[in-house]
C-alpha cells in the first residue's frame, strides 16, 4: 500500500493588468516583415522575461511616489483605455473579441477551480462538434507559462506558443515603428505592454486564429480595472464572482466590501452574473447588488441550502467546498450554452444537470490543486493556494 503525503504551498499571486504610458497610433499596424523568421520557444521565454513584471506594477500601489503626481486612481482610470490601445496595436478591437463568447470569472478564492470545471464541462459538451474547441486563459502558472493558455484543458504546445508569441511581438514592434519609435528600440521590450497584458492579448490571438467560440477567462487581480475586462458585453455569456476575501489590499482595498466592488466590475449589462449568497456578510451582498444595478446586470444569488440539496459531484478535485465552485460553474455553463437552469430562483437552479456537464465536473483537473500524484512508491497529495 502506498503512503499518502500531503503538501501545501502558497503559489505566486495572479498577474495584474496595469499600466505604462503609451501613445495612440493613427493607423493599425501593417503586416510584419519579421514574422517569417524562425524563432524558438526558448527565445520567446527570454523575451517574455524582459517585459515589466506584475510585481513592479503592483509596487506602484504599495508605496506612493513622493515625486510623482500620479495617483492610484489615475493608474486605475487609465487601465482599460490603455489595454484597448494595446489590443489595437496588436491588430484587434473589442469587436473582434465579440467573435467569441466568454465565461468571465473573478473572485478571491476558487477562480481556478471554477475555470477548470467550466472548461471540462464545455469540452465534454462540445466534444462531437467540428469547431468545438474550448479556450481557457488563467493565471498564474504552476510550472510552465504555457499552462495559462489552454485548449480543451491542455496547455498549448511549445511550437504554438512560440509562433503566437512572435506574431504578437512583431505586430507591436511594427505599431511602435509606425508611431515614430526607432526600429532598434521598437524591437525590444520598450514597445510592449507588461507581462500579463501581453499574455492576455496573446491568448486572444491564439483563440481567434483557431476560430474558437467558447472561452473561459480568469481575471488577474480584481475585475473592474483588470486587463481581461476590456471584453465588451457582447463577448460575455456569463460572469462568475467566486468566493470573496482579503487579497491585494494595496490595489483593491482592505475590506471585503471594497474588494467586492472591484470583483463585481466584470458584470455586464444584460448578462447574468452568478455568486453565492453570503447571508453572514450583508454588507458584501449589498455592494454586489448595487454594482449589478449600476451596470444593469442580472445578479443570480445561489443559496448554500440549494447547493447542499444538490450535493455536487465527486470528482478529481477533492474537498467538500468544491461543490460551491461546481454550482457556480454549472450555472455559468448552462447560461453560456443556452440550456436554461441559470436564471430562475428558489430551488430550481441546479435541477436536472445534463449528463455531459456531470461528466465534466467529475473529470475536471487542476494542477497543484487537490492533485494526486502516484510515483509508485508514494501517493502525493498536492495542494497550493
Amino acid at each position: 500500500m502506498s503512503t499518502r503525503i500531503a503538501l501545501s504551498a502558497r503559489l505566486p499571486v495572479s498577474r495584474l493588468p496595469l499600466h505604462a504610458p503609451i501613445n495612440r497610433l493613427t493607423k493599425p499596424p501593417s503586416p510584419s516583415p519579421f514574422s517569417t523568421m524562425a524563432r524558438s520557444y526558448d527565445e520567446a521565454l527570454s523575451k517574455l522575461a524582459l517585459l515589466q513584471s506584475n510585481r513592479i506594477i503592483t509596487s506602484l500601489f504599495e508605496t506612493p511616489s513622493t515625486t510623482s503626481t500620479t495617483t492610484t486612481q489615475d493608474l486605475n482610470a487609465a487601465a482599460i483605455p490603455e489595454m484597448v490601445e494595446w489590443l489595437r496595436r496588436a491588430g484587434y478591437s473589442q469587436a473582434d473579441l465579440a467573435r467569441m463568447k466568454h465565461i468571465h470569472v473573478s473572485g478571491t478564492k476558487g477562480k481556478g477551480s471554477v475555470c477548470a470545471y467550466a472548461t471540462a464541462m464545455l469540452a465534454k459538451y462540445r466534444r462531437n462538434d467540428d469547431d468545438g474547441d474550448v479556450g481557457t486563459y488563467t493565471s498564474p502558472h504552476l510550472v510552465h507559462v504555457r499552462e495559462r493558455i489552454a485548449i480543451n484543458g491542455e496547455p498549448v504546445s511549445r511550437e504554438e506558443f512560440a509562433a503566437a508569441f512572435f506574431e504578437v511581438w512583431d505586430r507591436l514592434t511594427e505599431a511602435a515603428i509606425a508611431a515614430g519609435m526607432s526600429a532598434a528600440e521598437a524591437q525590444g521590450a520598450a514597445s510592449k505592454p507588461f507581462y500579463f497584458r501581453f499574455l492576455t492579448i496573446m491568448a486572444w490571438h491564439i483563440f481567434l486564429k483557431r476560430g474558437i467560440r467558447d472561452v473561459v477567462i480568469e481575471c488577474g487581480i480584481g475585475g473592474e480595472y483588470d486587463s481581461t475586462n476590456v471584453l465588451p458585453k457582447e463577448a460575455v455569456s456569463a460572469a462568475v464572482i467566486a468566493q470573496l476575501g482579503i487579497d491585494h489590499v494595496a490595489m483593491l482595498g482592505d475590506t471585503v466590501e471594497e474588494i467586492a466592488w472591484h470583483k463585481a466590475g466584470i458584470l455586464k449589462a444584460g448578462v447574468k452574473g452568478f455568486t453565492m449568497r453570503l447571508r453572514d456578510q450583508p454588507g458584501v451582498m449589498d455592494v454586489l447588488r448595487k454594482r449589478a444595478a449600476e451596470k444593469d446586470a442580472v445578479l443570480v444569488e445561489v443559496d448554500e441550502e440549494e447547493v447542499e440539496r444538490w450535493g455536487g459531484v465527486e470528482g478529481n478535485l477533492k474537498g467538500d467546498f468544491q461543490k460551491r465552485n461546481q454550482a457556480l460553474a454549472v450555472l455559468a455553463v448552462r447560461e453560456h450554452l443556452g440550456l436554461g437552469g441559470g436564471g430562475g430562483g428558489g430551488d430550481k437552479l441546479l435541477e436536472d444537470v445534463p449528463r455531459e456537464l456531470v461528466e465534466g465536473l467529475r473529470e475536471a483537473r487542476l494542477r497543484g490543486r487537490c492533485e494526486v500524484v502516484d510515483d509508485g512508491e508514494a501517493e502525493w497529495l498536492l495542494d497550493g493556494a
